[in-house]
Formats: C-alpha cells, structure tokens, sequence
C-alpha cells in the first residue's frame, strides 16, 4: 500500500522519547487518525511517512473493533477485525533509547489525547496473526512470548511476567461491565474491565527498562471502543 501523508490522531500504543519529534531508535506509535484510519510510526522523525503502513479502512465508532500490528519476515501489517489493511517494509526499530510506553496519547506531544475505550491491549514476541483471523471471543491471557497486558482487568496493572509499573496520569478509569465479550453473568476473574480515556489528558506509562520492546516478529493488540 503506498503511504499516504498523515491526518494525526492519536495513539493507542506510542513508545518514544516525551516531547522529542526525532524519535531515535527502538520508537513504535500505532495511532487511529482523525479519519479513522490507521497509521503505524515504526521509524525515523515523527512527521516521516517512510516505511509506515496505513489502512485505508477506518475504526468504527461506537463499536467494539480487534485490531493489531503485525511484524512478520520483515512486513508490518495492520489487521480490522481480522482482515488484513495496510502493509509496509521494514524492521524493528533497534535500540534502547525510546523504552517508555504510553497508552492513550502520543509519546512526542501532549496535546493529542484518546478519546477512546481500550480492553486486552497484549504485545507478544511472536507474530500470532499472518492471514485472515477470527478475533478473539475470550479474554486475551499471558503467554510465555506476552511482553506486556494490560486493560483486562478492574484494576490497573500489568498482566505479562515483566509485571510492569503503571502510572496512571488524569482520570482514565476502568470500566468493569463494558468490553467486546459476553458479559452475562459477570464476574470480574473472568471478564475484566476495559479502560477509558476521555481526551481531554488521561492516559497511563510504563518504564519498560533497557532493553524495552520486542526483538524481531511481535504482535501489537486490543480492542477498541472509539468514540470521536
């Protein structure tokens, strides 16, 4: 898919330097654009479009979608709901400068929040989805390969073995009853929550040391709720 300019957004899951516009090495920004499209920083200055996969089908709103970012064989991937949209040549961006990862707001400007419902935002060192998929219907659990889980449960924490910190900035809360499965009867250890970021400041972080990010093929997912 040739790359298209930007229309900025915000993003879902960003891992960079704050406030820096260079972003140096070891950066990932997977972002839902103001047309709702996807886009995927994976190298280079923040405004660079190089090597960047778009989608051009959009998030719905108001409505539970599954998406993911794929690194496979050196092919990023994006997927709606299953269905592959958006591809671009490239590899992980090596290094360790960028290891701290927001979720609900853009790692460089602190101006762009989400406006947004996130459930089972899960990262795996492993590329889980090369075709067509189904979405998951259960709630996403730790593997041996998650590097990081988080947005499943009624509280806030990391669900991966790296047990991650988590420091919530703003008022983002976690609702218990509304995600993207069946909810009747819910109890918590089976169901979880999802998290809510009202676009107006609210996201959370996480140092994730020196060595942060995956080192090859991985998977970025979760569910989104999208509300603007």
């Amino acid at each position: 898919l040739k790359a298209t300019p930007a229309v900025y957004g915000t993003a879902v899951y960003s891992q960079g330097v704050e406030g820096s516009n260079n972003t140096g090495n070891n950066t990932i920004s997977f972002e839902i654009q103001q047309n709702r499209t996807l886009r995927s920083l994976v190298n280079g200055q923040y405004n660079s479009i190089t090597n960047c996969p778009f989608s051009t089908g959009t998030v719905p709103l108001k409505e539970w979608t599954h998406i993911a970012l794929v690194l496979h064989n050196n092919t990023w991937t994006h997927y709606i709901n299953g269905v592959a949209d958006g591809t671009a040549t490239g590899s992980y961006p090596s290094g360790t400068v960028a290891n701290t990862a927001y979720i609900g707001r853009i790692f460089h400007g602190s101006s762009r929040y989400a406006d947004m419902k996130i459930s089972d935002l899960r990262i795996t060192s492993t590329a889980l989805y090369t075709s067509t998929f189904t979405p998951p219907t259960e709630r996403l659990t730790s593997t041996n390969d998650t590097l990081l889980l988080t947005c499943h449960l009624p509280y806030f924490t990391d669900g991966s073995s790296n047990n991650y910190t988590i420091s919530v900035v703003g008022s983002s809360a976690v609702s218990e009853r509304f995600g993207p499965y069946d909810y009747d009867p819910y109890t918590k250890a089976e169901y979880g929550g999802s998290v809510y970021f009202d676009g107006s400041g609210d996201y959370f972080h996480m140092d994730l040391g020196a060595n942060g990010g995956p080192d090859g093929d991985f998977t970025i997912e979760f569910w989104v709720y999208n509300q603007s």
